[in-house]
């Protein structure tokens, strides 16, 4: 495995995929319910705006069919 474990402990997979595509990603915030879109994804604001994300919880909806809530 080339990537990091935890997002395959994440998202039951290791997904690989250019920031175009983050919207193969699903999370609601977990607090609101508020959908989480492509470039409202903790990377895309570091990548694209050199802001750091944290302490943000989210439901993801993992690729194995799982709903989870990462810590």
């Amino acid at each position: 495995m080339q990537g990091n474990p935890a997002g395959v402990d994440i998202w039951g997979m290791e997904p690989k995929v250019d920031q175009s595509e983050y919207g193969v990603f699903k999370a609601r915030r977990l607090h609101s319910g508020e959908e989480i879109g492509p470039d409202d994804w903790a990377l895309a604001h570091t990548v694209n705006k050199g802001e750091t994300i944290v302490d943000e919880l989210l439901q993801i909806d993992a690729f194995d069919g799982k709903k989870k809530v990462p810590f």
